[in-house]
């Protein structure tokens, strides 16, 4: 009896490891950033980026790392003529490596207001600029 309960102790624990092992990997594919004016270096000369606009991209990696899907939800934005990705150390303006919105140049106005799903789209390397 106490081999059993034993046996089956081992098992329940090895299947709890098993699954906390796929739910890590799984969310070592899943990122976020939130957005926020802050975060937007003004040109040189320019005065600071002032909103009370909010967002936050949710991005997936695939199984095999070939694609990135993503989706962007903004809040409070006015105008929105553009959404990108830059590469570059932070407080720079790094080149931009992949558009959101719209899913290249050149950027298109959503005049007014816009609260929601900005875009979704999924890219791989050929869509990198």
């Amino acid at each position: 009896m106490h081999r059993r309960l034993i046996a089956t102790i081992v098992v329940l624990l090895m299947a709890m490891v098993v699954a906390l092992a796929a739910v890590s990997l799984a969310s070592s594919r899943n990122f976020a950033s939130p957005m926020s004016g802050d975060q937007e270096v003004p040109a040189e000369g320019a005065p600071d980026v002032e909103t009370n606009a909010t967002g936050l991209a949710k991005y997936q990696l695939s199984a095999d790392g070939t694609e990135m899907s993503f989706r962007l939800n903004v809040g409070n934005i006015e105008n929105v003529t553009q959404a990108h990705i830059h590469l570059g150390a932070r407080g720079e303006n790094g080149d931009i490596v992949v558009w959101l919105y719209p899913d290249g140049p050149p950027p298109e106005l959503i005049p007014g207001r816009t609260n929601g799903t900005l875009a979704t789209f999924t890219f791989t390397a050929d869509d990198l600029v």
